[in-house]
């Protein structure tokens, strides 16, 4: 049987507190990506057909400011949408109601069907206040914006790069 591990309490507002001050990104708890890992098709499901056309699980992690795995989970068919995938949040907020502080996020109060500003707004303005400014031209150079358009183009079309098809 799996094991779940989440962190406590005090490993969340490690996690936030080192956002805030090493990246300047406060009231953020980590950062999560997921993928896609291609599999054989299993004989007696199509749960794992996903959008892409082939047979997958997903890996979705959660990382800290220091790039330590603070949560992972492997093995959610390749249905799965990217909601559903996801749904750490929600999971976190059911099972660990102390996982976040209230002002990390806005409040959403169904009864009056607004949603109330948490007070990290008025926190995130004042850090940016505190910033000094820079100066700064806002035109790229010749060079990234040729890459930039080397991606764009490669993005927007249906060939596929040479290694794509090694790559996990």
């Amino acid at each position: 049987m799996p094991r779940t591990m989440i962190p406590g309490h005090g490993d969340w507002k490690r996690i936030e507190h080192g956002f805030r001050t090493k990246w300047i990104f406060p009231d953020c708890v980590g950062v999560m990506d997921g993928k896609h890992i291609n599999i054989l098709a299993p004989d007696d499901t199509s749960d794992y057909y996903n959008y892409k056309g082939t047979h997958s699980i997903i890996l979705l992690a959660l990382v800290d400011d220091d790039y330590c795995f603070s949560y992972v989970n492997v093995g959610t068919n390749g249905r799965a949408s990217d909601g559903a995938a996801c749904s750490l949040h929600n999971w976190l907020r059911k099972t660990s109601g102390m996982y976040i502080t209230q002002r990390c996020i806005d409040f959403e109060d169904i009864q009056q069907r607004v949603v109330v500003p948490g007070s990290w707004r008025a926190q995130l303005q004042r850090t940016l206040e505190g910033l000094p400014p820079t100066r700064y031209s806002n035109h790229a150079s010749r060079l990234p914006k040729a890459i930039r358009d080397t991606y764009a183009q490669l993005f927007e079309t249906t060939e596929a790069v040479p290694w794509q098809c090694h790559m996990i």
